[in-house]
């Protein structure tokens, strides 16, 4: 190999290396804004429910997205009552939907059942839902013949109302 193209195929490789370090750099920076504007706004939301209601403490804060995105807080109030509150993230009117979490079955007591009925199952996530105005607790998971599986069970006790199956498409 003559001179001239080891030089040529040098300035390619450390172009290349260039390029693939600019996009790994952009990567991680598109990722911390998407991030901070998802957990600003998550404070946000934390603030004006304690300055505007009689909330004192909210205990954990997480998102729930169907027709209609939520943010979903456990807080509890002057009187020391526990609440699961759904904070709509659209319109001008925000009308909160509360529930008593001493009337609602504990995500904890729901794993254990779900568990016993699916036991090789691999589960994702238990979430608060909000669809037509009911709660639910929506169990996503991977069944046994590794389906992408989302249960929306009621939140009182914990009875399955409606089953979503995905099934893999790619190997």
């Amino acid at each position: 190999m003559t001179n001239t193209k080891r030089k040529g195929l040098l300035f390619l490789l450390v172009g290349i290396g260039i390029i693939l370090i600019s996009l790994l750099a952009y990567s991680i920076y598109l990722y911390q804004v998407i991030n901070d504007s998802r957990t600003s706004e998550m404070n946000t939301t934390k603030t004006q429910l304690l300055e505007q209601t009689s909330y004192v403490d909210i205990h954990s804060i997480e998102s729930f997205h169907g027709t209609y995105s939520y943010h979903v807080l456990e807080a509890t109030n002057e009187a020391g009552e526990d609440k699961l509150i759904f904070y709509p993230l659209e319109g001008e009117q925000r009308q909160l939907t509360v529930f008593a979490k001493e009337d609602m079955l504990s995500k904890d007591t729901l794993i254990e059942s779900w568990q016993s009925s699916c036991d090789s199952c691999e589960l994702v996530s238990v979430t608060p839902a909000l669809v037509e105005g009911e709660a639910y607790w929506e169990i996503t998971y991977h069944d046994n013949d590794n389906n992408y599986v989302m249960n929306y069970h009621s939140i009182t006790d914990g009875s399955l109302q409606e089953q979503y199956k995905y099934s893999k498409m790619f190997y």
